[in-house]
């Protein structure tokens, strides 16, 4: 239900319209933090993700999950995976150069 009423950032995390909320002075810090984060991820298995999410939005319960397993079964041959996974596990940074 949409009552139209403002709401502040704490509130907004508390009913999951948003992941955190930060003082404006760390707002830069985190942002970058955020962007670091995503770009730091396998491209490839991100760019099957999204397009699998919106995919799977479009077909019924069944065979939405059976189609994100193929995906994730696709992302899990990725050449870059393993590394992924190893560096992980070592506590680096996977080289996916």
């Amino acid at each position: 239900m949409s009552t139209g009423q403002f709401i502040d950032a704490a509130r907004a995390v508390e009913l999951s319209l948003a992941n955190r909320a930060v003082p404006a002075e760390s707002l830069q810090a985190n942002t970058r933090f955020l962007a670091q984060s995503a770009a730091a991820k396998l491209s490839a298995a991100e760019r099957s993700g999204k397009r699998a999410f919106y995919e799977q939005a479009q077909i019924n319960l069944a065979t939405a999950y059976a189609h994100i397993g193929q995906v994730m079964d696709a992302n899990k041959l990725l050449r870059d995976t393993d590394d992924g996974i190893t560096a992980f596990l070592e506590k680096r940074y996977p080289d996916w150069a």
